[in-house]
């Protein structure tokens, strides 16, 4: 039993090294040495990125209004995108949200963080309206091979002050 299982053993890493996917061919590899010019046109993609944490903090929201027997979770999850631990939406049940656009409105803070508006249509009932959350950007700047680049840090959702 023994042999048999070499025999086989041995057949299936012959019939591996004969095969043309195992083989690898040696290719020139290019190398480039202008780094900075690679990085020098990259934007930080934040309206894509500030509206996948909205619906994120969107289906917590609406986890918490399908399960609130487990509030007091969704609240601790609910302080990674808000400042506290209460939900800036108080919509009716079973609402949806659409048409998520990043003004053109910015207001820099610092050099690190930047604050801006996003609108967005909520869905509920038999009822459309427009709404829209403060965005709160923080970013940071960051070092690879003596090289900088910026890397987002924190995105916080504010509500919109009652002056």
């Amino acid at each position: 039993m023994k042999k048999m299982a070499f025999i086989i053993l041995v057949l299936c890493c012959i019939a591996c090294k004969n095969n043309d996917a195992w083989k690898s061919e040696s290719m020139p590899l290019e190398v480039s040495t202008d780094y900075e010019s690679e990085f020098d046109d990259i934007a930080i993609p934040t309206e894509g990125i500030s509206t996948e944490k909205f619906m994120e903090l969107i289906d917590l929201v609406k986890l918490k209004q399908l399960h609130p027997e487990f509030q007091s979770d969704i609240n601790e999850q609910l302080l990674n995108y808000t400042k506290d631990s209460l939900p800036i939406f108080n919509y009716p049940k079973g609402f949806s949200i659409s048409d998520i656009k990043k003004t053109d409105h910015v207001h820099s803070v610092n050099d690190s963080t930047e604050i801006s508006i996003l609108s967005f249509s909520v869905t509920s009932n038999n009822q459309t309206f427009k709404d829209s959350v403060k965005v709160s950007i923080t970013t940071r700047q960051d070092y690879l091979q003596d090289l900088e680049a910026v890397s987002i840090k924190t995105i916080k959702f504010l509500p919109f002050s009652k002056e």
